[in-house]
């Protein structure tokens, strides 16, 4: 516009305005305000081996890899030792979807939950098994160990056999977790979105 008026673009001097802004962003690992559980199944095969069948839909962001690492990890097992299962809606668990990186958050809370329970039954038969109290048992990489005589311990693919042929308990186990989460009031208040 300087330039159509014939005046030099070096001589227009733009107006400076001086102010104060605030600027906010957040991004969610959960739906805001909607009810979006993630479901997994998972069972310890008498080798050790774990399969873990979740109902999220890996699209590229590693989330299975993300649930095998989760469900290693709880279990005192190797990652290459689980096999994760998703998204066949035919058998799987329920998932809310596979938005806002929840696979991680929900889903990995998910494979906990059950992995506690997988764990409660290696334990219970660790217990029987060692004749050791099961407060004193923890959970190494590969073994279920004494904590007050570490030499005392038991395999972690010998507990999981034990289990299912000798004492009749299966290591396995169904968990859902729903974030907590609730949908904003008349005044738009509220927790929509579950946090860390």
């Amino acid at each position: 516009m300087a330039i159509a008026k014939g005046r030099a673009p070096d001589k227009v001097r733009a107006a400076v305005r001086h102010g104060r802004g605030l600027a906010n962003t957040f991004y969610t690992s959960t739906v805001p305000g909607a009810p979006n559980p993630y479901s997994v199944t998972m069972q310890m095969r008498e080798d050790g081996s774990v399969v873990v069948q979740a109902g999220g839909c890996d699209i590229g962001q590693g989330s299975n890899t993300v649930i095998a690492t989760i469900a290693a990890e709880a279990l005192g097992v190797d990652v290459d030792q689980v096999t994760v299962y998703s998204a066949d809606t035919g058998s799987a668990t329920y998932d809310f979807g596979t938005v806002s990186s929840r696979q991680t958050f929900a889903g990995g809370n998910a494979v906990l939950l059950a992995a506690e329970q997988v764990r409660k039954v290696l334990f219970n038969t660790a217990e029987k098994q060692l004749k050791v109290p099961a407060e004193r048992l923890v959970l190494k990489p590969g073994f279920i160990v004494d904590s007050a005589t570490p030499e005392t311990c038991l395999p972690i693919p010998a507990a999981a056999a034990l289990s299912l042929y000798v004492f009749r308990e299966l290591p396995s186990d169904s968990a859902t977790f729903y974030p907590k989460n609730t949908p904003p009031d008349e005044n738009m208040q509220g927790q929509p979105i579950a946090s860390f």
